[in-house]
């Protein structure tokens, strides 16, 4: 990812009291998610819903990246 990219994307959580993001455990979610908790803090929580046809891999992943990132995570 560019480097400009990057900075919008960080800039676009500016001004926001708090965020929750939708995490699957894939390589974007994970990155909004990063980047939510780098400008929000705990302001920011990562929400994982464990459906049906959630490959139990994925809900291991997600719980794992938030757990790197230091991120809040609910599984619902």
């Amino acid at each position: 990812m560019k480097t400009e990219h990057l900075s919008k994307l960080l800039n676009w959580f500016e001004g926001k009291n708090g965020v929750l993001v939708a995490l699957s455990g894939g390589v974007d979610s994970a990155l909004v998610a990063y980047s939510a908790y780098a400008k929000l803090g705990k302001s920011a929580i990562a929400v994982t819903a464990d459906y049906k046809t959630l490959a139990q891999e994925e809900l291991e992943y997600a719980k794992k990246i938030s757990s790197e990132i230091g991120i809040k995570h609910i599984v619902i």
